[in-house]
């Protein structure tokens, strides 16, 4: 008798539980294992290590100061940017010299004096003849309107555009839902991030205060360190958490963040923009004394001016007199009076104002806007803003020689600062007893009154009335006016504006102040933003989450029971179920909804704590979608879940903090290693931090990550992501781990790690496992749970799904795929023939790719119908029916037989393989035929509560009466959409079932076809794509609205412009606008590069021509149209319009508003405007610009297209994403910007003047003296008989004095688009003369003939401008060349960074091992000086099928090799001395091996002070046409390395590799029309549809047109993705498998000569797998050659015919699959599945196999309740079903199941792989 197994340990409170009977057969056995996981006693909620809020900033913040440190550029802008932006403030802000142009004298009121003003003579000597402008009157008026401060600020602008980028990216990387999962508060990450940047930012301004103070500018010289570093501290402080809040803001979209980056660029220059071009808050205001515009600080101001008397003949002086002109009160100024009420009744003291006040400044107007504050609030969130504001205090204080800005100064306001710099304090008696307002008031002076027009009876005519006072000379002294002496014609007189005087402007303290304020407001903003919109990363908050006492409190009172009625937690026995409880997790009734797409439908299940619940499903099925809802990653449409008695609605930080999760893609941090996550994982879950070290080891070791733990993890490869996403899940004794296809790409020997690592976790935790190795499932779950479409298909343990839908005994068989039919026959002979067994009891299913799997549905036992006993439905005739043990045996003898044609075949009673799709069959006749089987859910099921799965009885409260489970009516198989990360949650595919035999058929077209790779077919796809891409579906939409808006606001700017003031600095509104629609363009290009995609498209044969046209064209299109719409509508605007002359006006008609220019009209000119007096000439001429035809616009709008391809072309290759876009952003905008700064800069230099008055050929009387004569100078040269060109020049010239300008500057500089663009538009508005006179006869006659006789072009009375036509050619011949001169650059650059060919590819090769070579040798320095002690591990002894293969590849080589010579090959010299040298021109293309890989090497540099890694170590190997290779090995064994070298995206360090008799080193295009590639990594245009990819690779191979649809649709439908609504969904709505299935399908358009495909069927599920095997089996024809990499062994060995496996980046052994199992496999490989999981029940199997079957049984793998035993080859086949097949087996065995197979392919790997 075999010893009694021990019975599992059971808890306390339930003694009775061990003596229950042992089960007598597999379904009791089950029964009992049920009976005891429902009595389980668990605690409610598990007491959790917790981080306290101080715990987890400390490690937040750890890890974004290690982050920061590898990130070198973003450093040193973090901290240095503060140092740029004063340097470029004091570069836009240069002090005048004070030298060549002194201060003037000032009064006591801050102002110069009139005296000295009035003094022409003397002002020209010291100032020359540009005094009114070169004259200073503030030691700071170069700071007045703005520009420098807003420069100044650029360098936080840089700073916080780092902090948004930083932000951003962990946003759309979702670590920030990572985060939060591991229960982090908000709080503490904005915390952690403001932390770092905020020191940083104090390190900043420290260094920026340091280098403004000792630059030579005034405002810095005087104002007070602590004021300039706390204006740039503080202003960070500010952005910070603003660049937070736009970083939430923008949450995971890529797309939305280059345009709010934009916005960011030009938030500094909002208030220079307010200030020079105001706003609803600038009156209409002027300055009496000098021309001093408002700014950003006040200007002093004196009502005393001095009045003409009269002219002394004898000293030829001009008396003057002084005189008031007064400031008059709101209600008196805007009212304008007859000439009566002028004087009756006088203007009383209170109505007026004289003496000294200051106009304000544009901040002190906005903080005293009368229209109240909101119209401040915008403004008031903008950091700069504050910033301006406070430098407008500092900049109006300083302005005045003598004033220091100190510590005490800043908590004036501006009123008070701006009294406090007066030289004296305000006198009051200067008011002449005006009680308006006080001496030294700051005022918001306006001029905006109600004109009327006047009719004088007694002088016969019309005058305008005004607002001014009377002004009697000869009153007598009592008068107050007289007494004021009002000076004499004043117009329009100012009035005080209300609220006038100001008083509310901040301090520089408040203003700082403000700047606080503002950085706690975005604080908040983000952080509540962030969680009610996370964008993935995790489900959304209520909007009113903060309200709730949970949120606070991290508790609520919700139970399950409660929330079920009471009822849903009882169990048969009456009891409360343990898991209702609060034990474990309760779904309940959940569902979600995506839109009109139900992804989870109504799902229940219970999950008990020590056990692991598989959830399986097709891709799409939902389980992706139920997980998240399970991890708060989403929150539920309806139902809930309950994780320990907390919900996912009410409660998700509490669950949170209990969940450890493995998603699907991996989430991990680029720049750091494995143990620094694994630190911050268990350091955010409370581990103590004295231990956490040793726990942090132990994880590692437990998931094989031990060795690579310092090493970044993006230098891992999948599989290794994957372990360590395990082991960060598991970390931190959380009680509910969810793991999301953990093992996916991972290799066998990885794979076991985790098995392990699993079973070592799951005691005392609910583990959720979903997966589609349904062997991992198998050996892994206690309970399996199928989803389909959305529902809950079947659940139940194992063994229970196995016997209701399994079959008794299944085969399965692998043979040549051309004796598929052949054997299928011989088999239904076998077991049918003679009638020896009933039809239906034995299925053969094969597949087309060799695979046939034999279901044996019973087998017959001897004595089984006695045991059975009598009566009973279903008894009668079973023993008949099934399987004899003896036919089973015979059956297997002749698979043994060498001669069966069968290469290796395995069996097993069932696998979850065959109960998966059957479960999820969706074929309705299937049901329909197999009427026997009661199992198959095909009716209506009344069970007891909750068996058969029917979890949602005991929910219901039906147990003890039954409940009806409705069949699932689903007519196909479907997936189901997810979002971009992989998840299934959004959509129903319909019919994706991929790989029927008519879909592999329907794909064969497309696989014969032949790539014709042509410039024009592929110019088309690119268009095509692109134009689609950009500009249509949901995607566009951003574009469409950003640029009409553009477009909108250049109009309307346009429109508002009176032509007859400058124009020139309006032209950077629609140059910049044009010059956006570059960003749109190159910002998928980086996109592009960045994801891959790229790389795709040229491995799928895109041309280097192709790209670089299709991207020009399209570059060219696009600007084109949109510079057309918007050029043209802005050519609709006044200053392009005719000019309008008024008509004279005389007598009692005259109207002073008749020439008023409204909103949107053309320029009003009176006709008494430019006069031109001929010598000799009898009548006056007017002359004024007017703007040439559309021609000259359209030109400009052509040369812009043209401009675009160059631009695009050469800054589509700086390094980098997102910051390099941010780099381009900011440089093109500065190159917008530019031309005006030097339109505004040309021309102040005296030299500069004489080279503008020569270039316009002004006839000056005096040479020396440009401004001798201004108007008068074309008077004086010209006359009736010497009009011509050059009067037209000269009367162009001085009439478009306002943008005369223009007409200076070199046309070279418009060799730069922006310039071009600026200067055109400039000289199209001046292009044309328009000429009338009072006598329009005489013009006509007489004025206009003289034009055109001396050489001008007239028509009419309107002429061309000669100079300014010539100089528009000659700006557009630069352009033109400037055009031709990118292009080159960008065609240049594209042929050497994005498609090397020839001379630059060896160019590189030469470098780049040259290089290497160098770090050999100082490596091998290094070595030797260690000496010879160091230990190392003897080389292992090399295969002799390695050996052969190497020599056959040497063979294969040798004649390809021009230098060195063979002999040196073989002796190493070429390695030594360089890169190996192929004679190209000798290679036979058609005879050469498709791939070839001579002494492949590659070294990845070092990184972080790691060594280098040499991923490859001389790899020779070839896959001769007709194979399919298949390349397997370890996670980073350099497989994968191996294939990118192959396709190109990796440059090799040594050795040869050619692809179709192309070296890939330098023969790139040659290899890529010939090469399909699936990458490892799915690489999509998520926004793109299937459709829409697959049509375009299609049309990129050269398809032709007609046939692009119908093969695509063909491939798609081959891949299971052609159902309609599939077929039109986005790639980023698509699951993973789905992604999958679309990556494979690029692969194989156009039937590529060589075909990569690394790990093709990762992720997908068992069913779409088999169908991809067969698809990929239909591409294996004798003309192509496929390498497959993989980590399925059955993959490797259903598609393969040789296996090549490689371990450490060298060839460990190659040969065909049976080969490598006779000679180093080993016998059987019996594999048990027990009934517990306990080291007595291991025991128990392991001595019932020894005895039983054979003494020499060795147990190789023990995991859970799986054993993997060793079986020599001498068994017995007959006496293991007789033994296996007893009762036995269970009772004395604990055997649930087995599986028996021959040495398999994953034997020789675990052998041979590590």
């Amino acid at each position: 008798m075999a010893p009694e197994p021990e019975p599992e340990p059971e808890p306390e409170e339930e003694p009775r539980q061990p003596e229950q009977p042992r089960a007598r057969s597999l379904k009791e056995a089950d029964d009992q294992f049920r009976s005891r996981r429902s009595s389980l006693a668990l605690p409610s909620v598990p007491d959790l290590p917790h981080a306290s809020w101080f715990r987890q900033f400390r490690v937040v913040l750890w890890k974004n100061t290690i982050q920061l440190s590898r990130r070198p550029f973003s450093l040193f802008l973090l901290f240095f940017s503060s140092i740029l932006s004063v340097l470029l403030a004091w570069a836009s802000g240069k002090d005048p010299d004070y030298e060549m142009y002194p201060l003037p004298p000032l009064t006591d009121c801050n102002t110069v004096p009139q005296d000295f003003l009035s003094n022409s003579t003397r002002l020209r000597e010291i100032y020359g003849d540009s005094y009114s402008s070169d004259m200073p009157t503030t030691l700071n008026e170069s700071w007045r309107r703005g520009l420098p401060t807003s420069v100044m600020a650029c360098g936080p602008l840089l700073s916080s555009i780092c902090v948004f980028l930083i932000v951003h990216g962990e946003m759309t990387s979702r670590m920030l839902g990572v985060l939060r999962s591991l229960g982090l508060r908000d709080s503490a990450y904005w915390s952690a991030w403001f932390v770092p940047f905020a020191s940083a930012a104090f390190v900043n301004s420290l260094l920026g205060a340091a280098v403004a103070s000792g630059l030579p500018v005034h405002v810095f010289r005087v104002t007070y360190y602590g004021g300039i570093f706390a204006s740039l501290f503080f202003l960070q402080i500010a952005l910070i958490p603003a660049s937070f809040f736009l970083a939430a803001l923008c949450g995971s979209s890529r797309e939305g963040a280059p345009w709010l980056i934009l916005v960011m660029l030009l938030c500094p220059f909002v208030p220079y923009m307010c200030v020079t071009i105001g706003s609803p808050w600038t009156y209409a205001s002027s300055n009496v004394v000098v021309e001093s515009p408002i700014g950003m600080y006040w200007a002093y101001q004196n009502t005393t001016q001095y009045r003409y008397d009269t002219f002394d003949p004898t000293t030829g002086e001009s008396i003057y007199s002084e005189c008031q002109r007064p400031v008059l009160s709101e209600s008196y100024g805007t009212k304008s009076k007859t000439r009566e009420d002028q004087r009756d009744p006088p203007i009383a003291k209170d109505d007026y104002f004289v003496g000294c006040y200051q106009t304000s400044s544009y901040f002190s107007m906005a903080y005293d806007n009368p229209k109240g504050v909101g119209p401040l609030v915008p403004l008031f969130m903008i950091p700069y803003w504050h910033f301006s504001a406070l430098w407008g205090n500092i900049l109006g204080y300083t302005a005045i020689p003598g004033h220091a800005f100190d510590a005490s100064r800043s908590s004036l306001s501006t009123e008070e600062l701006a009294i406090a710099a007066l030289p004296v304090p305000p006198d009051p008696s200067r008011g002449n007893g005006t009680t308006l307002y006080p001496q030294g008031s700051t005022l918001n002076v306006g001029k905006d009154f109600e004109q009327v027009t006047y009719y004088d009876p007694r002088a016969g005519y019309s005058y305008r009335g005004d607002n001014c006072p009377a002004y009697p000379f000869d009153a007598d002294p009592s008068d107050t006016r007289g007494s004021d002496r009002f000076c004499s014609s004043m117009y329009d007189c100012e009035y005080g504006a209300e609220p006038s005087p100001t008083k509310n402007t901040p301090s520089v303290n408040a203003s700082i102040g403000y700047l606080a304020l503002l950085s706690a407001i975005y604080a908040l903003l983000a952080s509540y933003w962030a969680q009610v919109f996370p964008c993935g990363n995790g489900a959304g908050q209520r909007w009113y989450f903060f309200l709730t006492r949970s949120y606070w409190s991290g508790s609520s009172s919700s139970d399950p029971e409660e929330e079920s009625g009471g009822t849903g937690g009882v169990d048969d026995n009456g009891r409360r179920s343990s898991v209702a409880a609060g034990g474990g997790v309760v779904v309940k009734d959940v569902r979600k909804r995506f839109g009109s797409f139900e992804a989870v439908r109504g799902v229940s299940l219970q999950m008990g704590r020590g056990e692991v619940t598989a959830l399986l499903g097709h891709n799409g099925a939902g389980k992706t979608t139920l997980s998240n809802i399970l991890t708060c990653e989403l929150r539920p449409t309806s139902g809930d879940i309950y994780v320990f008695g907390k919900s996912v609605q009410n409660d998700q930080y509490a669950v949170r903090s209990m969940v450890g999760v493995c998603r699907q893609d991996d989430y991990l941090w680029d720049d750091m290693s494995a143990r620094e996550h694994l630190e911050i994982f268990g350091g955010l879950r409370g581990i103590d931090p004295e231990v956490l070290p040793g726990v942090v080891q132990r994880w590692l070791e437990s998931v094989d990550l031990a060795e690579v733990q310092l090493g970044y993890s993006s230098s891992f490869s999948g599989g290794m992501k994957r372990r360590l996403s395990v082991a960060l899940a598991t970390i931190g004794d959380r009680p509910l781990i969810v793991l999301d296809e953990p093992t996916t790409g991972m290799d066998p020997v990885s794979r076991r790690f985790v098995w392990r690592h699993i079973d070592e976790i799951k005691d005392d935790r609910v583990v959720l496992l979903t997966t589609h190795a349904m062997e991992e499932a198998d050996l892994l779950a206690d309970a399996v749970a199928i989803m389909r479409k959305g529902d809950l298909a079947a659940s139940g343990s194992p063994l229970q799904l196995k016997a209701d839908h399994g079959s008794a005994l299944q085969f399965n068989l692998l043979v040549d795929k051309t004796h598929v039919r052949e054997i299928e026959r011989t088999i239904n002979d076998r077991f049918e023939g003679g009638g020896r067994v009933m039809p239906g009891m034995v299925t053969v299913v094969a597949g087309e790719a060799g695979n046939i799997t034999v279901n044996i549905q019973k087998i017959r036992q001897e004595g089984a119908s006695e045991a059975k006993g009598e009566g009973g439905e279903g008894s009668e005739g079973e023993g008949s029916e099934g399987v004899s043990v003896a036919d089973l045996t015979d059956f297997v003898a002749w698979l043994d037989d060498p001669d069966s044609g069968v290469a290796e075949y395995g069996f097993s009673n069932s696998s979850l393989e065959e109960v998966f799709l059957k479960v999820t069959k969706g074929d309705k006749k299937d049901d329909e035929d197999d009427d026997n089987d009661d199992d198959e859910l095909d009716v209506d099921v009344c069970c007891p509560c909750c068996c058969k799965g029917c979890i949602s009885c005991c929910l219901k409260g039906c147990c003890g009466k039954g409940c009806c489970r409705p069949k699932p009516r689903i007519k196909e198989i479907a997936d189901e959409e997810g979002g971009g990360t992989g998840t299934d949650n959004e959509g129903s595919d319909g019919d994706v079932v991929a790989g029927s035999k008519a879909a592999v058929n329907a794909s064969i077209s497309t696989a014969t076809f032949t790539p014709n790779l042509t410039v024009m077919s592929q110019n088309r796809a690119l268009l095509i794509f692109t134009f689609k891409r950009h500009w249509t579906g949901k995607s566009s939409i951003a574009n469409y609205v950003m640029f009409s808006i553009l477009v909108v606001v250049a109009v309307i700017i346009g429109l508002a412009t009176d032509p007859r003031y400058d124009l020139y600095g309006l032209f950077v509104i629609p140059v910049a606008f044009l010059s956006f629609m570059m960003m749109s363009i190159v910002g998928p290009i980086y996109t592009d590069r960045a994801e891959g995609l790229f790389y795709i498209s040229r491995t799928q044969g895109m041309l280097a021509r192709s790209y670089v046209l299709a991207t020009s064209l399209y570059s060219f299109l696009v600007q084109f149209a949109y510079a057309f719409l918007l050029l043209t509508l802005y050519y609709a605007s006044p200053m392009f319009r005719e000019p309008y002359i008024c008509p004279g006006q005389t007598g009692s008609n005259y109207d002073y508003n008749y020439c008023q220019q409204y909103w949107g009209e053309p320029a009003q000119y009176t006709n008494t405007s430019n006069p031109i007096n001929f010598f000799n000439g009898e009548h006056p001429v007017h002359a004024v610009p007017m703007a040439g035809s559309y021609g000259m616009v359209f030109g400009t709008i052509a040369l812009f297209a043209l401009s675009m391809p160059g631009a695009v072309l050469s800054s589509s290759y700086v390094p980098g994403k997102v910051l390099a876009l941010v780099v381009l952003t900011f440089v093109m905008l500065l190159a917008s910007i530019a031309p005006l700064w030097f339109y505004s800069s040309y021309g102040t230099t005296e030299q500069q003047t004489l080279e503008c008055a020569e270039l316009l050929s002004m006839p000056l009387p005096d040479p020396q003296d440009p401004y001798s004569c201004s108007t008068p100078c074309c008077d004086q040269s010209f006359n009736l008989t010497n009009l011509g060109t050059e009067f037209l020049d000269c009367v162009g010239a001085d009439v478009s004095s306002s943008n005369g300008r223009a007409l200076c500057i070199p046309s070279v500089v418009s060799i730069m688009s922006q310039f071009g663009g600026f200067q055109t538009l400039s000289l199209t508005t001046q292009a044309k003369l328009k000429f009338w006179s009072s006598n329009q006869t005489y013009l006509e006659t007489e004025v206009i003939p003289s034009i055109e006789r001396g050489g001008g072009s007239c028509k009419g009375n309107i002429c061309k401008f000669p100079l300014a036509n010539e100089l528009y050619g000659q700006n557009m011949g630069f352009w033109v060349l400037g055009c031709f001169l990118t292009v080159i650059l960008g065609i240049a650059l594209a042929y050497f960074f994005a498609f090397p060919t020839g001379m630059v590819l060896r160019f590189k090769t030469t470098v780049s091992h040259f290089f290497e070579n160098l770090r050999c040798r100082r490596r091998s320095k290094t070595n030797n000086k260690k000496g010879d002690d160091d230990g190392a591990s003897p080389a292992e002894p090399e295969l002799g099928e390695v050996a052969e293969e190497r020599r056959a590849v040497g063979e294969l080589v040798r004649p390809l090799l021009s230098k060195p010579g063979p002999d040196a090959l073989e002796a190493g010299h070429a390695e030594q001395d360089g890169a190996i040298v192929v004679d190209h021109g000798g290679i036979p293309r058609d005879d050469v091996s498709p791939v070839l890989m001579y002494k492949l090497r590659k070294v990845y540099p070092s990184l972080g002070g790691r060594p280098p890694k040499e991923a490859l170590k001389s790899l020779s190997l070839h896959v001769p046409r007709g194979q399919v290779l298949g390349l397997l090995g370890k996670n980073g064994a350099g497989k994968t390395t191996a294939l990118k070298i192959l396709s190109a995206a990796h440059e090799s360090s040594g050795g040869l590799a050619l692809v179709a008799g192309y070296d890939v080193s330098c023969e790139r295009i040659s290899v890529f029309e010939r090469l399909g590639n699936c990458a490892q990594f799915d690489v999509i245009w998520k926004h793109q549809s299937i459709q829409l990819h697959l049509e375009f690779f299609a049309r990129l191979k050269g398809m032709p047109n007609d046939r692009v649809q119908e093969a695509a649709h063909s491939i798609a439908t081959a891949v299971g993705l052609g159902a309609p609504e599939v077929y039109a969904r986005h790639a980023g709505q698509l699951s993973g498998g789905m992604r999958r299935r679309l990556s494979i399908a690029i692969s194989l358009i156009g039937a590529p000569s060589v075909l990569l495909l690394d790990e093709p069927s990762t992720g997908l599920d068992p069913s779409t797998r088999n169908s991809i095997w067969a698809l990929v089996n239909s591409f294996a024809t004798p003309e192509r050659a496929i390498i497959i990499t993989t980590h399925m062994m059955i993959e490797a060995d259903t598609l393969c015919q040789r296996i090549a496996i490689v371990s450490q980046g060298e060839l460990k052994v190659v040969a065909t699959q049976q080969h490598l199992k006779n000679e180093y496999g080993s016998g059987y490989l019996l594999q048990l599945n027990l009934v517990r999981s306990s080291a007595a029940a291991q025991e128990s199997a392991m001595s019932f196999v020894k005895r039983r079957l054979h003494k020499d049984a060795v147990l190789g793998i023990k995991q859970a309740k799986t054993l993997h035993i060793q079986l020599p080859r001498d068994l017995d086949l007959q006496r293991v079903f007789s033994v296996l097949y007893s009762p036995e087996a269970t009772t004395e065995g604990c055997i649930n199941q087995f599986l028996l197979s021959q040495s398999s392919l994953e034997d020789v790997f675990i052998a041979l792989g590590d």
